[in-house]
Formats: structure tokens, C-alpha cells, sequence
């Protein structure tokens, strides 16, 4: 009876301890289940933040992309602009040259104008003396037709009188010589 107790309450030990065992079985097992659905969940959440550092890193190359693009094509701008700056110096230089040569063709032309203004009020004077050397002349040959044969006439040295001087005939300088 001693053994049947004892093994009765051997008995209870062993269904406490499957109870036990059990109850940490099931446990573990819902643990492991728990550990499961949290691994499950992570993968997930890295899969998505996977998709979403792909995602990211193609907008950042394309952004690179875009703004390597942008900067290339600011330096063409750049350089564009460079020449037409250059162009436009160029241009500017040669209009300030062209006004250079224009306003000195004006002043030549003027000057030329001014000249030649002198030059035919020269000329107008010498044919002005020309036609009074001339009729001086046809005095001459008029009074010396006039039955003044036998004298001799000689014209002064100088012609170089003015107009005024010449149309006075008081200072008409002829010398009579015989």
C-alpha cells in the first residue's frame, strides 16, 4: 500500500510534470508563433523598405542625372552667352570704328569743302585778274592804235594787285617808255 501510494503520487508527479511540460510547450509554441509573426512582419517591413531605398535611390540618380543635365546645359548657356557677349564686344568695337571713320570722313569732307571753297574762290580770283590783265591789254592796244605808234608800252612787274586795286584806274601802273 506504501508502494501503491508511493506510486500514485510518483504518478501525479510525472502528470504534473507532462501537465507542466505541456503547458511550456504550448507556450513555446506560441512564443514561437509570436517570434514567427514578428519575423514574418520585419521581413515584410524590410522588403517594403527595401522597395522603398530602391525607389529612393532611383530618384536620387535621377535627380543626379538631372541635375548633371542641368549643369551641362548651363555651362553651354554659359558659354553661349560667353560668345555672344564676345560677338557683341566685337560688333561694338567695329561700329566704334566705323563712327571713327565716319566722323573723320566728315571732317575731311568738310574740311575738303572748306578747300575747295578756297581753291575756287583762288580760281574765281585769277580769272578775275586773267580778264583784267585782258582788257588792260585791249587798252593798251586801243591807245597805242590810237596814233600812239611810236610808243612803246611794257607792262609793270607786279599783277599780283587786288581786284579793288586794279578796278581803281588811278593806281593802273603802266610805264610809258619810248
Amino acid at each position: 500500500l506504501a508502494e501503491l501510494k508511493e506510486l500514485r503520487l510518483k504518478v501525479m508527479e510525472l502528470e504534473t510534470q507532462v501537465q507542466v511540460s505541456g503547458n511550456q510547450l504550448r507556450r513555446q509554441d506560441e512564443d514561437n508563433k509570436a517570434v514567427r509573426e514578428q519575423l514574418e512582419l520585419a521581413e515584410t517591413k524590410q522588403r517594403d523598405l527595401v522597395a522603398k531605398l530602391r525607389e529612393q535611390q532611383n530618384k536620387y540618380t535621377d535627380l543626379e542625372s538631372k541635375m548633371k543635365h542641368d549643369m551641362i546645359s548651363s555651362r553651354i548657356r554659359e558659354a553661349e552667352h560667353a560668345q555672344m557677349v564676345a560677338e557683341l564686344n566685337q560688333k561694338i568695337s567695329r561700329l566704334e570704328v566705323k563712327n571713327e571713320e565716319m566722323v573723320t570722313e566728315g571732317e575731311l569732307r568738310n574740311n575738303s569743302l572748306d578747300d575747295s571753297d578756297k581753291v575756287k574762290e583762288l580760281q574765281d580770283k585769277v580769272a578775275d585778274l586773267k580778264a583784267e590783265v585782258m582788257r588792260l591789254e585791249a587798252w593798251k592796244q586801243r591807245w597805242v592804235n590810237n596814233g600812239n605808234t611810236t610808243i612803246k608800252t611794257e607792262r609793270s612787274g607786279s599783277v599780283d594787285t587786288t581786284e579793288s586795286e586794279m578796278d581803281d584806274s588811278a593806281d593802273l601802273h603802266l610805264r610809258l617808255s619810248s
